[in-house]
């Protein structure tokens, strides 16, 4: 999936922005060694040169943020969960999550929990 960026709209709230949309792609293998160089602060469009387009995006009802999800391959499999400012479209928290949200069952969705419960 592509690596959109938002837009404030007239309303206050924030709305996708595709015309400006990151659709690099990057390999998998590339993804989880970049995936080590991503940090707050970062622009969506760093980020999107870095690691491409995100597997999934939610609410995350733990963290009350918007979040991007992306599953990294290897030998400890794992996902990187990154919670963008949508009034600056910049990497506002980095979330290393193992095992794999996928391989441990967690799911994705709006309203569920996104992470095992402490």
């Amino acid at each position: 999936m592509p690596l959109v960026p938002c837009a404030k709209c007239e309303s206050g709230g924030w709305a996708p922005d595709q015309a400006h949309a990151i659709t690099k792609p990057v390999a998998f293998s590339e993804r989880a060694r970049n995936a080590e160089k991503v940090r707050e602060g970062m622009s969506i469009v760093e980020l999107g040169a870095l690691i491409g387009g995100p597997d999934a995006q939610f609410y995350d009802a733990d963290l009350r943020e918007h979040c991007l999800d992306w599953d990294l391959d290897g030998p400890s499999p794992s996902t990187l969960r990154i919670a963008l400012d949508l009034d600056t479209n910049i990497v506002k928290a980095v979330v290393r999550i193992t095992p794999a949200v996928w391989r441990a069952g967690y799911e994705r969705e709006l309203g569920r929990r996104a992470l095992p419960p402490n």
